[in-house]
């Protein structure tokens, strides 16, 4: 698939394309919480606070399937994962 980001060995992966989208929406969230409300033209958008335990629900089960993934396939091919 063309869209996807490609990991360290040029191949495209989707687990590392899928974490890098959840942390920018969730940089993008965070960072759009620091406003009140955006006015466009004549048009004003109320922004919510966003629901911390969601968030990091999210960012922690993407995070978390890249380094089991990652840890894995270092496992198989026998070199040494980044945590040893």
């Amino acid at each position: 698939m063309k869209w996807m980001l490609k990991n360290s060995a040029g191949k495209p992966d989707g687990v590392w394309t899928l974490t890098v989208l959840s942390f920018a929406v969730v940089s993008f969230n965070v960072l759009l919480a620091m406003f009140d409300s955006v006015t466009i033209g004549e048009r004003t958008f109320n922004i919510r606070e966003p629901d911390v335990a969601l968030l990091t629900l999210y960012m922690g089960m993407t995070g978390t399937g890249y380094v089991m993934r990652r840890n894995k396939k270092d496992s198989k091919e026998g070199e040494p994962s980044d945590t040893e």
